[in-house]
């Protein structure tokens, strides 16, 4: 089973940032089980 996790965001890279670490490195499930989708809403803050 995929799991797809979406993440809607605007202007918050330090919380995006520690988000994407918890979800890759803490969570257990293998990564080919799962895929991550950042929907951006015109963010001010550079990648």
């Amino acid at each position: 089973m995929k799991i797809s996790i979406l993440i809607p965001t605007k202007n918050r890279l330090p919380i995006l940032r520690e988000t994407l670490h918890n979800i890759y490195f803490v969570n257990k499930l293998p990564k080919e089980d799962f895929e991550v989708i950042v929907s951006n809403d015109g963010d001010d803050d550079l990648l």
